[in-house]
């Protein structure tokens, strides 16, 4: 890339002057050298521009820098000796070919990521700047690469809202309204937007508890800025909050205790491969079982990831969890006994 801002005007006299297809150069009137042009007719043009003087062994080098790639252009610059410069592809043009066939590549595969974050589609700096790589670039109609990402997630135009108090600063009023709650209006302090299993979340400070705390954005009616000092985070909030937990719920009223268990060696691999939790540690293994530990608080999220492996998996301990677990896996086990059910039949 240009070392500098006169690297970079340096360039574009350049390609100004190899565009003129009618020039011709001073070392020859022959109409087969049209559109050439000397060192010397090269440096007088940048004095001309630029007001600056530049060494004939500047301008070699900045033709250099023109041709190689790493501007990312290949200036297709040849020269007949003796005579000067031209464009060996008359309508080559900087401005017009910024990026390389390898370039392109890897932005047709960022750009096929990027368009699966729905959410963040809605920040308007980057839905511009994907408008303007895609007039660049011609996408593919396959996506190699799939997110596991949900079009129809409720609460996602809320996200440019709160990205924007995120950054000014600001205290957002909202109306929200839990899954099994009434509908009630909040003073919210935004610190951090979060996403989980598919749903978006904001951490916040809430003036009507006086205390930090996470909402869905699915279930949020209404938002609106209003005049209210902010309250700053501690620096350490987010990493604080998320620390001892899986997913998003924290109860300060419950505490992180060492979780162990023992999963199947045909499931283990999944943890092993891709760790659950900062915590997680494997504790030994035998031929039928490998046993992990975890040191966490136990929320909701918590028990869905255990439900997920089922019969390969036994909590041995604490004991409130495991109890928790084969109550759960009771009441299942009876709902499908229930008059009226596919299995009582």
């Amino acid at each position: 890339m240009p070392k500098n801002r006169n690297a970079l005007r340096r360039y574009q006299v350049i390609d100004e002057c190899l565009r003129n297809r009618f020039h011709m150069p001073s070392s020859s009137a022959d109409p087969v050298c049209a559109g050439m042009w000397s060192l010397n007719e090269i440096q007088e043009k940048v004095f001309e521009q630029l007001g600056i003087e530049i060494s004939a062994r500047q301008i070699q080098q900045d033709i250099q820098d023109m041709r190689n790639g790493e501007l990312g252009y290949l200036a297709p610059i040849e020269n007949m000796r003796g005579v000067g410069y031209y464009y060996s592809d008359p309508g080559f043009r900087i401005n017009d070919n910024p990026l390389v066939d390898s370039d392109i590549k890897l932005l047709k595969e960022a750009m096929s990521i990027l368009s699966q974050f729905k959410g963040f589609r809605n920040f308007e700096e980057v839905e511009g700047l994907l408008a303007r790589l895609e007039e660049k670039t011609a996408r593919s109609g396959l996506k190699l690469i799939q997110l596991d990402n949900l079009n129809n997630v409720e609460g996602l135009n809320w996200i440019a809202v709160i990205k924007d108090a995120l950054y000014n600063e600001t205290v957002l009023k909202m109306k929200y309204k839990p899954f099994n709650g009434e509908v009630s209006e909040k003073f919210i302090h935004p610190y951090v937007l979060k996403e989980y299993n598919n749903r978006w979340f904001v951490l916040c400070f809430s003036e009507d508890y006086g205390s930090e705390g996470i909402y869905g954005l699915d279930r949020i009616i209404n938002l609106s800025v209003c005049d209210r000092k902010f309250r700053k985070p501690a620096p350490d909030l987010a990493k604080r909050y998320f620390k001892d937990i899986i997913g998003v719920t924290n109860d300060n009223e419950i505490e992180a205790k060492e979780i162990i268990i023992k999963l199947e060696n045909r499931r283990a691999a999944y943890l092993v491969t891709k760790p659950v939790h900062e915590s997680q540690k494997l504790i030994c293994s035998d031929d039928c079982y490998t046993w992990f530990s975890f040191y966490l608080k136990q929320n909701n999220e918590l028990i869905a990831l255990l439900l997920g492996f089922g019969s390969d998996l036994v909590i041995e301990s604490p004991p409130e969890l495991s109890d928790q677990v084969i109550e759960i896996y009771t009441n299942a086990l009876n709902a499908y006994k229930l008059p009226g059910s596919k299995r009582s039949r």
